[in-house]
């Protein structure tokens, strides 16, 4: 993970239990600056980019979602976070849809967040795979899994 403030991830481990291992590790950087260094492959990125009232441009730009669908597996996935509230997430969507063939959304509540799940290179199917997994994040984390995949729906 990739973090800019240091408090965050000061706060993540106190009060939400997160702790670093071989899979997870943060770095405390400037995102757009630290992406270009990278040269692992993931399988999922998250991308929570938002402030007090909107994500800086430079972190939702189409080289910086360009750069991070580049750092996936085939195959791989980027979960982006997006306020409706402000008006822009239309132009969120335009962007995601010029760089993932695959795309689907979900809306956390009715007039809050929408999700984007970017797929690279490839047709992703909702099958009984998926609801399995979600069913088995939602007794591992206690997070209503199954409400949010009954929510998503494919972008066309």
């Amino acid at each position: 993970m990739i973090e800019l403030n240091e408090g965050v991830l000061e706060a993540a481990c106190q009060f939400f239990g997160f702790e670093e291992d071989s899979r997870r590790n943060v770095i405390i950087a400037d995102a757009v600056e630290k992406i270009h260094e990278l040269e692992e492959h993931y399988d999922l990125i998250f991308l929570d980019a938002y402030g007090p009232s909107s994500a800086p441009e430079k972190l939702i730009s189409i080289p910086f979602i360009t750069r991070l669908s580049e750092l996936l597996v085939p195959g791989g996935w980027l979960v982006g976070n997006f306020w409706t509230l402000n008006g822009d997430f239309e132009e969120h969507l335009n962007r995601w849809e010029k760089i993932f063939p695959t795309l689907y959304q979900a809306r956390t509540r009715p007039t809050a967040n929408k999700i984007l799940f970017g797929r690279k290179n490839g047709k992703a199917s909702l099958n009984g795979s998926l609801k399995d997994r979600a069913h088995f994040l939602q007794k591992k984390s206690g997070l209503d899994m199954l409400k949010m995949l009954v929510n998503l729906e494919k972008v066309e």
